[in-house]
């Protein structure tokens, strides 16, 4: 695991848990305001290819990256209501788990 794998800048965000939000409401997950930054950090981002296979439960042609990051205690609590902002792209996670080879980094499936 090189550190200098890791150099995208990534901001994982999580809805914005709003007392005011009535449960019968949807959220409009579109909207910006809607969303806050959990945490940020460094990533390798891997952009996937049109192979079709199934990864974690996920059919991978589903999926437009694969991003892998340190594990810690905050990417290990990545879940799938949560996206990542990567410049002005926001992807939404589809499953995060630990990484098959190197149980020392967390893996992101995404997509658009």
């Amino acid at each position: 695991m090189k550190l200098s794998n890791y150099s995208e800048r990534i901001t994982i965000q999580k809805i914005v848990a709003s007392p005011t939000l009535n449960t019968l409401q949807e959220v409009d997950l579109e909207d910006d305001d809607n969303w806050e930054t959990h945490f940020q950090c460094f990533a390798r981002i891997i952009p996937r290819g049109t192979k079709e296979f199934t990864r974690a439960g996920v059919v991978d042609a589903d999926v437009s990256h694969r991003i892998q990051v340190i594990r810690s205690s905050e990417t290990e609590a990545i879940t799938s209501e949560m996206r990542i902002s990567w410049g002005s792209l926001k992807l939404s996670i589809l499953a995060a788990f630990p990484h098959e080879e190197d149980r020392r980094e967390i893996e992101m499936l995404t997509r658009y």
